[in-house]
Formats: structure tokens, C-alpha cells, sequence
């Protein structure tokens, strides 16, 4: 179901983790959300992994976010990461944005962050700390040599 307009959108505080809340051309309601990984104490590298697409398949709106039935994990160069970006990127080519609750909240930084999950979804890759640990340190220690 295409997505007919953007309830919200927020960058959270784990790092970078994001997420989008539309409201579909059906009236369900769907979140996209995507996982940042911290790769310095600093919170200056981070790279994205897990993507998930929650989907309301009730007409209740409660706490679909909450059951794993509703969530569909999008892998990576998947036919659903495909149609999830075709429908980011129309959504973006004609954005509706619902009224946020919060007043401070800019709507153009909602914008921003549909449009750097659009990107950064077909960019993301597999987080492994093992695997990435010596990767971490590189990355760490050329910070520390500026």
C-alpha cells in the first residue's frame, strides 16, 4: 500500500537509529526504522545494518510496533527493499505530512529524515562487531592521529 502521508519521522538518540511513521493510502498505518550502529565512543562513526518495516494489518493502530508478526525485516538487495525505496521515493516526490504533535518539530527535518532513509537503506550492510572490530580500531586510530 503506498504511503499516503508522513506522521512522523525522528533520528533517535542511539546513534542515529531512524524511523518514519505514514499513514498508507488504505489508512493502516506503517514504520520503516533503521538501525545505526555506533562504531566509536564518540558517536561519530556509525554505520547503518538492520532495516524493518512494521505494517498495521488491523484497523486498531495499537501498538503494532510492538508485535513481531507485524514486522517484516528488510535483507539486504531484497524485492522489499526494492519496493520499499520505490515507495519512499514517491512518497518524496509528493509529500503529504500530517500534523506533528510536537510544534517545535520542523517539517523539513521530518523531510530529511524520509529522504536519508531512501538513501542509506540500499547502503546499509551486515553489523557484526567481530567481524568489524578491527575495522572499529582503524577507523579509531586515525581519528586519534589528526
Amino acid at each position: 500500500m503506498p504511503f499516503h502521508s508522513l506522521i512522523s519521522a525522528d533520528a533517535y538518540r542511539d546513534g542515529g537509529s531512524l524511523e518514519a511513521v505514514f499513514r498508507t493510502s488504505a489508512g493502516k498505518i506503517d514504520a520503516i526504522c533503521l538501525k545505526a550502529n555506533i562504531l566509536s565512543h564518540d558517536g561519530i562513526g556509525k554505520l547503518y545494518s538492520d532495516a524493518y518495516w512494521f505494517r498495521d494489518e488491523s484497523d486498531q493502530h495499537r501498538s503494532f510496533m510492538n508485535s513481531l508478526s507485524s514486522r517484516v525485516i528488510i535483507e539486504v538487495h531484497s524485492d522489499a527493499e526494492k519496493t520499499l525505496i520505490a515507495e519512499l521515493n514517491a512518497f518524496l516526490a509528493n509529500p503529504l505530512l500530517e500534523k506533528f504533535p510536537h510544534p517545535t518539530e520542523s517539517p523539513d527535518n521530518r523531510l530529511d529524515i524520509v529522504r536519508k532513509l531512501a538513501v542509506e537503506i540500499p547502503k546499509r550492510e551486515h553489523f557484526d562487531p567481530a567481524v568489524h572490530r578491527e575495522a572499529i580500531k582503524r577507523w579509531q586510530d586515525n581519528l586519534t592521529r589528526r
